[in-house]
């Protein structure tokens, strides 16, 4: 492979939603395929890009954004002791058991994964705010004293 590019910055309009994005890194396969890279410091899995409701939607919106092109996408993971890439792929490009190879499921793959980011897309822009947090996602929050959370379960919040 070769590096594309670095920081890359791209205008992209995801269901009407402008964003400015900079992708952390973009390599240029063999087969001219592009791979997309955003490093980052903490612990990643391949299942933070899991839809419905990625964990993690950067990535899927960068590959929605640069198209057919997209071969894989990556969290580029650094931690010390610990630097490995993680995510999704087409075919099997690198070494390890971090990475999840689609094969023949790949366009199905980035097809859903891009509908999912345009749902959010157009859910942001009418102002969908449900109060529907992820599992795990109060536990370590400091906003409780704003939280909605109790609307939906219908309980009374005792704040501090």
């Amino acid at each position: 492979f070769t590096v594309e590019s670095v920081e890359d910055a791209v205008e992209y309009n995801l269901a009407g939603l402008p964003l400015r994005l900079r992708i952390d890194r973009m390599d240029r396969l063999k087969n001219g395929q592009l791979v997309l890279i955003d490093y980052k410091s903490g612990a990643q899995t391949k299942n933070k890009l899991n839809c419905p409701r990625p964990l993690e939607p950067q990535l899927l919106v960068y590959a929605a954004a640069r198209g057919s092109e997209v071969d894989a996408i990556l969290f580029g993971q650094l931690r010390p002791r610990e630097l490995r890439l993680v995510g999704i792929s087409r075919d099997k490009h690198f070494k390890g058991n971090s990475i999840a190879v689609h094969g023949d499921k790949w366009d199905a793959t980035t097809e859903a994964s891009r509908e999912e980011v345009e749902r959010l897309a157009r859910d942001f822009l009418r102002g969908d705010a449900l109060v529907d947090p992820l599992k795990g996602a109060c536990e370590y929050c400091d906003s409780k004293p704003l939280c909605r959370i109790s609307e939906k379960s219908g309980e009374e919040r005792d704040v501090d």
